[in-house]
């Protein structure tokens, strides 16, 4: 039986080191903040700790979406693409849902980027009585 890392996994990162990169960036914002914020508050916070890192990124990133051989006057605006090449995408919600996921998958291959991080900060209650702070990173 061959190894896991000769065959490689279907899981693996697109971009590894930068997405690592950007990962850990929006993950000490979420140990520093919290969760409760509005996505204003991540966004400038996550552009401070991208400078701190030296993580190359721009904000509000307007993206153009081709349709045909044309591309549509209404873009999207990514809230990051960081390593000219990955878009990160914040959401302060209690949940991603369907429309979420296909919403972001939409604007990846409109603007034929292939890499991709959502990041998600959000309350997830453990009883009546208590709540956790919970980061959720998707790939």
């Amino acid at each position: 039986m061959r190894d896991i890392d000769e065959i490689g996994s279907a899981n693996r990162l697109v971009f590894g080191d930068e997405s690592y990169a950007v990962i850990g960036a929006a993950m000490d914002v979420y140990y520093r903040l919290g969760c409760g914020f509005l996505e204003p508050v991540y966004q400038e916070a996550l552009a401070l700790e991208f400078g701190l890192r030296g993580v190359p990124f721009t904000a509000q990133t307007r993206l153009p979406i081709r349709y045909r051989d044309y591309i549509l006057k209404k873009g999207y605006r990514a809230d990051f693409v960081c390593f000219d090449k990955i878009i990160v995408e914040i959401k302060a919600q209690t949940a991603l849902v369907a429309i979420d996921w296909a919403q972001l998958l939409n604007y990846i291959k409109a603007s034929q980027f292939s890499g991709w991080t959502a990041v998600q900060l959000r309350k997830r209650p453990r009883s009546r009585e208590e709540t956790h702070d919970h980061l959720s990173l998707e790939p």
